[in-house]
């Protein structure tokens, strides 16, 4: 079964999304039921990919009992739209920090983490 969230491409993930061809409003996960901002359906929403990077609005870590604690987030990507998404690790990151998604599990799913400031 293809994925239908993301695809892996060599520089990284890329994540499938909806644009807006009449208001330019974009969002993620891709949907064709209509336009949250103007209401444009059929021929006016298009596929749209978006480069699996951006900043990081909030999070909070998570712990559910005995399993281990992990981060969820707040993310929005360079290109526009907000999505949720797990965090690999939150000890060093603050809110506006840089992120980008990772492949795991043999890329079946996806986790952000941070990214690392150029050395210099």
């Amino acid at each position: 079964m293809a994925n239908e969230l993301f695809r892996i491409e060599a520089d990284g993930p890329v994540l499938l999304g909806t644009e807006c061809q009449q208001c330019h409003y974009t969002w993620f996960p891709r949907r064709f039921l209509g336009c949250e901002r103007c209401g444009a359906h059929g021929d006016d929403l298009a596929a749209r990919e978006f480069a699996a990077t951006g900043r990081l609005v909030s999070f909070a870590d998570i712990s559910l009992g005995s399993a281990p604690t992990f981060g969820l987030a707040l993310i929005a990507l360079n290109q526009g739209p907000v999505l949720r998404a797990i965090l690999t690790d939150t000890s060093h990151l603050s809110i506006d920090d840089p992120v980008e998604a990772i492949a795991i599990d043999d890329g079946e799913h996806l986790r952000f983490r941070g990214v690392a400031a150029p050395a210099g």
